[in-house]
């Protein structure tokens, strides 16, 4: 992945076909936790989850997160700590961004 994450938008210019897939994954995920006919499978969730796939991207606060994406900036966020001995991870952390505004919401 060029990017290094599973965040892809539903409207994403790169690849409009990759979005709208990834939003027909999530609108499934949805319906299936809410008890409603849905085509998505424990195996294809697992197999996402296994990814990093990024359930939600709403960041607002309280909103959900995949877990896998919490698991691989948390991951992230100690290498930092072992690269440069802080925590001070500013939120326009140059080297990985989404790091840096990872940082500053929890």
């Amino acid at each position: 992945s060029s990017h290094g994450d599973c965040e892809v938008p539903k409207r994403y210019q790169v690849n409009p076909q990759l979005g709208a897939w990834v939003r027909r994954q999530r609108d499934q995920y949805r319906l299936k936790k809410e008890g409603s006919a849905s085509y998505m499978t424990p195996e294809r969730i697992e197999k996402l989850n296994k990814l990093g796939f990024a359930w939600s991207l709403k960041r607002s606060e309280g909103a959900p997160v995949s877990v896998a994406s919490w698991e691989t900036r948390f991951q992230e966020f100690c290498l930092y700590i072992q690269k440069y001995g802080d925590c001070l991870i500013p939120r326009d952390f140059p080297d990985n961004p989404q790091l840096g505004a990872w940082v500053h919401t929890q």
